[in-house]
């Protein structure tokens, strides 16, 4: 959707997402995270740093202002159909990364998937990638191997072993 969310801002955001999402979302010239500053810097993009709750920043990396990124958040935000929300939370290069996958892992929320390379000891709802990758795109192809996506999107079920699989391997196996 163009747009990330660090880790610890995720879990942040999770918390209180509800609550978050009522509020109107700020903008800041700068990101409160020292290593976002530097990776725009190098990448030479100054997109838009939207922040929820005065504490959860949103990363529109793929948009040209303010302006398109409130209007696409807002109208997503309320798209949102609380009976069949689905989250996922996925490894990232970050030290609290195993702490913070465990916390997301016990959230109150009925349908929610780890992706990660390997497993993450107390996270049950954890699916361990052998040719995980942090990008989006190549989790989501990726993904089709190891547990069925359709039905985690469809009825919020982490099936790991389908009839399907074969054919998933067959049409998955280049990502």
């Amino acid at each position: 959707v163009g747009l990330f969310v660090i880790p610890r801002d995720y879990v942040r955001l999770l918390r209180r997402l509800g609550p978050a999402l009522e509020r109107r979302i700020e903008f800041r010239n700068e990101s409160q995270h020292d290593e976002i500053n530097q990776w725009r810097e190098q990448i030479k993009r100054a997109y838009p740093v939207g922040v929820l709750a005065d504490e959860v920043e949103i990363q529109f990396l793929h948009y040209a202002s303010r302006e398109e990124a409130e209007a696409k958040w807002n109208r997503r935000a309320a798209r949102i159909n609380w009976n069949k929300l689905r989250v996922k939370m996925s490894w990232h290069h970050d030290l609290q990364i195993e702490s913070l996958l465990r916390e997301f892992d016990q959230m109150p929320f009925d349908a929610k998937v780890i992706l990660a390379p390997s497993a993450v000891g107390g996270a049950r709802n954890c699916i361990p990638m052998r040719d995980f990758s942090t990008d989006g795109t190549q989790q989501y192809w990726r993904a089709h191997k190891v547990f069925d996506v359709a039905a985690f999107i469809d009825h919020g079920a982490l099936r790991r072993w389908t009839w399907a699989r074969p054919l998933d391997w067959l049409l998955y196996w280049r990502y």
